[in-house]
């Protein structure tokens, strides 16, 4: 059996959400005194994918209970990238350089919709067996109960160098300029988010200029209603399993938070 390691990573002032959230990004990579087997169970533990829906992957723990929004409240809505841990990376020689980049679409009930950017950057180091807390926050906003999230992730291992102090700002205005655009044509929901995307990641791949990334896995981030309370964490499993011809192969877990609770505060959305 490998040994799990879990290894503290710095990421530096480039690490960008949307603006909008007001809050800052804790740091990445914080140590812990923990033992490796209890990181291993509250932080990376692989999740059952029975537990899960909505192209998020699996959940736990499970809820105690779903409370409803009391009418006349708004609703807080925390998105929270917890931590990454491999078994294995894609690069046979030795640590990948992991980031990754996708959005988050809120809808409201009158169909107003905004799109939050995200962009780890720049990529972290990480090897077989390693894992790293992230504690990123990527969403942070007050919307109007009933709102509606949905949202999509890419992992990229790095194999050309960028300057992400001009890339990460441009994927972001990229997102937000053209998910404005489509939504005032009408065009809403998972389309509007589609095609924010993709006009984002025009922008990424046009920085490899010298190799392509290579993609480790894309998925949607877990539904989110805000009718009701929740306090719970998803995991994003991306694979690709190996063969005698091609040995290129990863197995990465994502864990993220999604926290959502009534508010009086002024929507911010």
């Amino acid at each position: 059996m490998k040994k799990f390691i879990y290894q503290s990573a710095f990421l530096s002032a480039a690490v960008m959400t949307l603006a909008s959230c007001g809050q800052a990004v804790p740091e990445v990579g914080a140590q812990t005194s923990a033992s490796t087997s209890t990181l291993r169970t509250q932080l990376l533990q692989p999740i059952d994918d029975n537990g899960g829906g909505g192209g998020g992957g699996g959940s736990y723990p499970p809820p105690v209970s779903y409370l409803t929004i009391p009418d006349g409240y708004n609703a807080r809505v925390r998105v929270i990238m917890k931590s990454v841990y491999t078994s294995d990376t894609e690069d046979v020689m030795g640590a990948d350089e992991f980031y990754f980049a996708g959005s988050l679409l809120a809808t409201t009930p009158s169909n107003r919709s905004k799109a939050a950017p995200i962009m780890m950057s720049p990529p972290v180091d990480i090897n077989d067996d390693q894992g790293i807390s992230l504690n990123m926050v990527v969403f942070n906003e007050v919307v109007p109960k009933g709102t509606n999230v949905i949202g999509n992730l890419q992992a990229y291992d790095e194999d050309a160098a960028k300057d992400w102090g001009t890339v990460g700002p441009n994927f972001q205005q990229a997102v937000t300029t053209a998910a404005n655009t489509l939504g005032s044509s009408g065009i809403k929901g998972a389309e509007l988010l589609k095609g924010a995307l993709n006009a984002g990641f025009q922008v990424l791949d046009a920085s490899m200029k010298a190799d392509k990334d290579d993609v480790l896995g894309n998925q949607g981030f877990e539904y989110i209603s805000t009718n009701d309370e929740i306090n719970r964490t998803y995991q994003m499993h991306m694979e690709k399993k190996g063969s005698f011809f091609n040995v290129s192969k990863w197995d990465y877990y994502i864990d993220y938070q999604i926290i959502v609770e009534p508010t009086k505060d002024q929507v911010t959305f």
